[in-house]
């Protein structure tokens, strides 16, 4: 959960309370059923699940970032009664019709052995100014907290799990197959909200515009010149739009949310990174939780 960082969990919880935790075989979640298999999405969405169930959360609002905003939109898709709306930051859907970034960036994404100095010219531009302050901004303020301690072999198994996504989505665009547990991403009942950065090199802004064009009701909210990481180049913006879609009225959402609405979050992040990158969830009110 380091990936978060501080100052961004701070600043959620000015509004919502946060709940946010260890992905599975990351940091001090361990593995109920140790396995040497790929780590893949719907692995960390049935982790997500379990989790709100062991702390009872009815509802709760769910957002993610990456790896973990592919995560809870599955998770919203397969069980839109558990989840009352999900803000996505760089997320897509798993196949194929919103697409990843090209296969070298993926390559070096999924690199088991990267380091936060690896991921930085994959999340921000680090030529332009707002680009290399949102990176010193992540990298400084992740370090800030209890250190993630992700085995090497570990992950080698979410960059596994992560380019399986990639491989089946790559399949469905090319012979237009899918299965049910990915087509559920489109149409899916539950209200969302799509951000991304327009100069995103690992989810491109099309797969945002794209996969928002398929979800009823769905928001789009575009910062322009930002990468991947654009949270931590535009916080207070992300953060402004963020709450205006949690307080959008609807009967829907009054109904989950209500005055003491709760949120679930997860640290679940690049495939191959420590287990930021994350998952977490918001009440459906003023006062509600995150």
């Amino acid at each position: 959960m380091n990936d978060w960082g501080p100052t961004l969990l701070r600043r959620l919880a000015e509004k919502q309370d946060v709940i946010i935790f260890d992905n599975v075989a990351q940091g001090l979640s361990k593995e109920i059923e140790p396995t040497e298999g790929p780590i893949t999405p719907a692995i960390l969405e049935e982790a997500t699940l379990d989790f709100l169930d062991a702390l009872n959360l009815t509802r709760p609002h769910v957002a993610g970032w990456s790896l973990g905003a592919c995560a809870a939109l599955k998770l919203a898709a397969l069980h839109p009664e558990r989840v009352s709306k999900v803000v996505s930051w760089g997320g897509t859907s798993p196949d194929g019709r919103a697409v990843t970034g090209s296969l070298p960036t993926m390559k070096r994404l999924f690199n088991p052995n990267n380091t936060d100095e690896d991921y930085a010219p994959l999340n921000w531009d680090l030529s332009s100014p707002s680009g290399l302050k949102g990176a010193c901004f992540w990298m400084s303020d992740k370090r800030r907290m209890p250190p993630n301690d992700a085995r090497p072999e570990v992950n080698e198994r979410y960059s596994q799990g992560a380019q399986e996504e990639v491989r089946l989505g790559l399949v469905h665009r090319l012979t237009g197959s899918g299965n049910n547990t990915t087509n559920h991403c489109f149409g899916c009942p539950t209200p969302a909200i799509q951000m991304t950065g327009t100069e995103d090199i690992v989810v491109p802004a099309k797969a945002a515009t794209k996969l928002a064009g398929q979800i009823p009701g769905a928001w789009l909210a575009q910062f322009p010149g930002t990468g991947h990481g654009f949270i931590w180049e535009r916080m207070d913006e992300v953060l402004a739009v963020m709450e205006a879609f949690l307080q959008a009225g609807s009967a829907e959402g009054q109904a989950a949310g209500g005055a003491e609405g709760h949120a679930a979050g997860s640290a679940e992040g690049h495939a191959a990174g420590s287990s930021g990158g994350g998952e977490a969830g918001q009440g459906g009110s003023a006062d509600g939780e995150l």
